[in-house]
């Protein structure tokens, strides 16, 4: 199996996106960060280069990105459960061979 162009991919950038980003970055791996929140993504950028801006999680855009270039994409999105499991079907589609989806409910 050929290794990834991308160890990993973080989608949200919130405190737990960003903190994971940051460690991930920390321990030498390579990360490719995105989120819809510019500020978020700007302060990132300190960590990794591979920053992105989006307006949306659908799958072309997520696929511009290269996110589907990573071996493992983590999805940090907790403010929206459906937002999230779409991004995460997103992602899926994408082929990427590792997934994993962080979520927050508080009903």
């Amino acid at each position: 199996m050929n290794k990834p162009a991308i160890e990993f991919g973080v989608i949200g950038l919130g405190r737990f996106g960003a903190a994971l980003t940051q460690t991930l970055v920390n321990a030498g791996k390579e990360v490719i960060a995105i989120d819809n929140c510019e500020s978020r993504v700007k302060q990132i950028r300190n960590v990794t280069e591979n920053a992105f801006v989006v307006e949306t999680f659908d799958k072309i855009t997520l696929e511009d990105t290269g996110i589907k270039n990573c071996g493992t994409v983590i999805v940090c999105i907790g403010n929206s459960m459906d937002v999230g499991v779409l991004t995460t079907l997103n992602v899926i589609s994408l082929e990427v061979p590792r997934v994993i989806a962080r979520a927050i409910s508080y009903e």
